[in-house]
């Protein structure tokens, strides 16, 4: 498959704004939407699903990584949050308040809108998505 096919099978659909909209900006939206991205068990979830390599480079998934939505029409099963430690460059004691995903029966499905892709990469998508909306 080419790097433009991938590039276009990862864009989403529908952003984060026309999404919140349709679905209502509710705490079980956001949670998906905003906040499953930190939680560390969706990205070694993502790590497994994807046999450890980016979708795009087709490389290992090691580095910078970010979790990228490939869909935002989905609402988390929860509104409630945990505070978990979610560290980055700046500060390696970040707290940050995601859905508790670790165990939930429908983590699959969530899984299913999500890609777990080097931060390069990630910027290669939104790119070709700003290419096909001019």
């Amino acid at each position: 498959m080419s790097t433009l096919s991938v590039l276009q099978r990862l864009l989403p659909k529908v952003g984060p704004e026309d999404a919140g909209q349709l679905l209502g900006d509710t705490e079980h939206w956001r949670n998906f939407a905003r906040r499953i991205q930190r939680n560390p068990a969706v990205i070694e979830a993502l790590r497994i699903k994807q046999q450890h390599r980016c979708p795009v480079c087709q490389c290992g998934l090691d580095g910078a990584l970010t979790v990228h939505h490939i869909s935002y029409i989905n609402r988390c099963r929860t509104a409630e949050t945990i505070e978990l430690i979610h560290t980055t460059k700046q500060r390696a004691d970040r707290r940050v308040m995601a859905p508790p995903c670790e165990g939930c029966p429908e983590i699959n499905r969530c899984l299913g809108f999500l890609a777990l892709v080097h931060n390069a990469c990630h910027v290669k998508i939104h790119a070709q998505e700003q290419r096909e909306q001019s």
